[in-house]
């Protein structure tokens, strides 16, 4: 009888050992799901980082208006002052002078976020 409780003690040591090194697998499992959930989500946050690019606009001009009036409700703070803008809005639509003539259209620079 003595042997046979040292044989049962023995399997369920085995038991227990294994039972605790699935525990173990289970748990390593687990950490490196949540440390690769973890690590999905500052890569999306890292895709929703935005870059400021210059973009382009037709604009209709209207009677009164003037390269300076324009540059008034398009200029955005990525030009140090106005007259920056206004002489690359002439570079672009080729205007010497001051001259606009109503009716026509210009293309006007604006500075906007993209991912």
């Amino acid at each position: 009888m003595h042997a046979y409780m040292k044989k049962n003690e023995r399997k369920a040591r085995i038991t227990q050992y294994i039972i605790l090194i699935l525990a173990g697998i289970l748990v390593a499992v687990f950490i490196l799901a949540a440390g690769g959930s973890r690590l999905r989500s500052h890569q999306v946050q890292a895709s929703d980082v935005y870059s400021e690019t210059t973009l382009y606009k037709s604009v209709y001009v209207k009677a009164g208006d003037t390269l300076w009036t324009i540059a008034d409700t398009y200029m955005d703070e990525s030009y140090e002052d106005k007259a920056e803008y206004i002489d690359e809005i002439m570079e672009i639509n080729h205007i010497s002078g001051n001259s606009l003539q109503a009716g026509s259209y210009i293309i006007v620079p604006y500075t906007a976020s993209v991912r």
